[in-house]
């Protein structure tokens, strides 16, 4: 679990779903950064995608939650490394971005 994923799911903690957009705002990186991280999350189990009911015609809309499951988890995850959360989340630095700017393997 990185930086990324200890913010996501800071932002989840409440228990409340979020939509995409709300996520986004709330984490405070940029889009593709975003949806890396919550579609390994998924992978892992550690959240959950669910699709809410539309009104009208359009793409659907799916909210993100911590699974049920990883709850405790999360929580435990989330007081431990919330120190180095709070004096490493300056920047966005994903693994990705750094070997591009860099060349790090």
């Amino acid at each position: 679990m990185d930086v990324f994923d200890e913010r996501i799911l800071s932002v989840l903690k409440d228990g409340k779903p979020r939509l995409f957009i709300q996520l986004l705002g709330e984490a405070g990186f940029s889009h593709n950064t975003l949806k890396l991280h919550v579609k390994k999350l998924i992978a892992e189990g550690v959240l959950i995608r669910q699709k809410i009911a539309s009104e009208g015609l359009g793409r659907p809309k799916f909210a993100y939650a911590v699974s049920p499951s990883a709850k405790k988890q999360v929580s435990n995850a989330i007081l431990v490394q919330g120190v180095r959360f709070k004096l490493t989340f300056k920047f966005h630095a994903c693994n990705s971005c750094l070997r591009r700017k860099f060349g790090a393997g």
